[in-house]
């Protein structure tokens, strides 16, 4: 396998994941060194040498998304410069994926926009976890020149079900983007799923409405999201559950944003809630690793 040769460097927000995945890959180890001029300009250094080997670049892209993305930026292309055989990009949380089409006249179209810079580095491929495809099919429609990989959680999240058993007998998603999670999670568990669709009424302000065929009176719900960040859809879905007859409502959210937003979903009359490692938190309980580890091999 091309692991055997081969480095994993942890980014700024790359560094105990990086690790975990090093472990999985039987590969070395090393912590990239970013520093910051009194200007704010990003300044990096490997500290192990590159040339010959495959070089696995971890950075999730929150928080400081822009900080980031710089970093991951400078490292590929610095790796590639470096003599590096081949360069990955290893992104668990990809910023930036939501603006996939020019809603308003003038406006810049992240996604493309971001998926082209990573490509102009030389990266070899790219490697994310359960981004949020909104209206496009694949990674694949903005990223034209690199071969890549999407990870969906589902066998993580039914097996962190299991193993604290959560017993649930129905999965739900918030709206009908988490449909390819959800449903891949109830197969895993043998059990039914189930979709709300979703209106979004500003950034912060959501309304849900409940599609026919809900049942879920003394039922134990395990309701599952990509990204959580305020966590009011979560909440609000959680109500409806709730007010349904759920006995119980037990969450996996794959990003979540920050230990303020996990904090506000447990107030919010959800019973528990796990995240992935994709972004450290508090609530993080579920490791991508091992799913990052087999897409790479996949490549």
């Amino acid at each position: 396998m091309f692991f055997m040769n081969s480095i994993v460097i942890g980014c700024s927000r790359g560094k105990s994941l990086g690790k975990l995945l090093a472990k999985r890959l039987k590969a070395s180890y090393s912590d990239l060194y970013a520093e910051r001029f009194p200007d704010g300009e990003t300044k990096i250094r490997f500290q192990a040498k590159l040339h010959g080997k495959n070089v696995f670049i971890v950075q999730s892209m929150h928080p400081s998304p822009n900080d980031s993305l710089v970093e991951l930026l400078f490292a590929l292309s610095t790796a590639r410069e470096l003599g590096a055989k081949r360069v990955f990009a290893v992104v668990p949380y990809f910023a930036y994926a939501r603006q996939d089409v020019r809603f308003n006249e003038g406006e810049g179209v992240s996604n493309k926009m971001v998926a082209k810079m990573i490509e102009n580095t030389g990266a070899d491929a790219f490697v994310t976890v359960t981004t949020h495809l909104h209206r496009i099919p694949s990674l694949s429609e903005i990223f034209r020149r690199i071969p890549t990989q999407n990870v969906l959680l589902g066998k993580e999240i039914a097996d962190y079900a299991v193993a604290r058993k959560l017993k649930p007998s129905l999965v739900v998603g918030p709206d009908w983007e988490s449909g390819p999670l959800v449903r891949d999670i109830a197969l895993r568990l043998g059990v039914s799923h189930y979709a709300f669709r979703k209106e979004r009424l500003s950034g912060r302000r959501i309304k849900n409405f409940q599609t026919p065929g809900l049942k879920c009176g003394g039922e134990n719900v395990l309701l599952v999201d990509d990204v959580a960040s305020t966590g009011n859809t979560l909440i609000s879905v959680a109500k409806i559950l709730k007010k349904h007859g759920a006995r119980k409502v037990d969450c996996a959210v794959v990003h979540l944003l920050d230990d303020e937003g996990g904090r506000k979903i447990l107030k919010g009359g959800i019973d528990s809630l796990a995240c992935s490692n994709s972004i450290q938190t508090k609530f993080s309980k579920i490791d991508c690793s091992n799913s990052l580890a087999g897409a790479l091999g996949r490549l």
